[in-house]
C-alpha cells in the first residue's frame, strides 16, 4: 500500500537531555510527515495501537519507549499483534 495514503500514529515525546538523540527523533518525525498522508499523536499508545488494529492507522511509531513504561502500551500491543500487526524498524 502507498504510504502517502496512510495515516501514521506516533507516540508523543518530550525533549531529551541528549541533544543528538533529540535531533535524530526530529529528523525521523520530519521523514514521517513527508512520507505519510497524516501523522497524528493521540497521546495514548494503547489507543493508537487499538486503532491500528482496526485499520484506522497504517503504522504506529514509538520513538523511545523506556522498558519501564511498556506497561502503558502492552494492552494495545496484544490487540495489534492478534490483529496481525508486525513490528518493523523503519529508517
Amino acid at each position: 500500500m502507498d504510504p502517502a495514503k496512510l495515516q501514521v500514529a506516533i507516540d508523543t515525546f518530550q525533549k531529551f537531555d541528549d541533544e543528538d538523540f533529540y535531533q535524530e527523533i526530529l529528523t525521523l518525525n520530519n521523514k514521517l510527515v513527508d512520507t505519510f498522508y497524516r501523522v497524528r499523536a493521540l497521546g495514548t499508545g494503547a489507543l493508537s495501537l487499538a486503532w491500528l488494529s482496526q485499520g484506522f492507522f497504517g503504522a504506529y511509531v514509538d520513538y523511545a519507549r523506556k522498558t519501564s513504561k511498556q506497561i502503558d502500551v502492552v494492552g494495545g500491543l496484544l490487540i495489534a499483534s492478534e490483529a496481525g500487526a508486525i513490528e518493523e524498524k523503519w529508517e
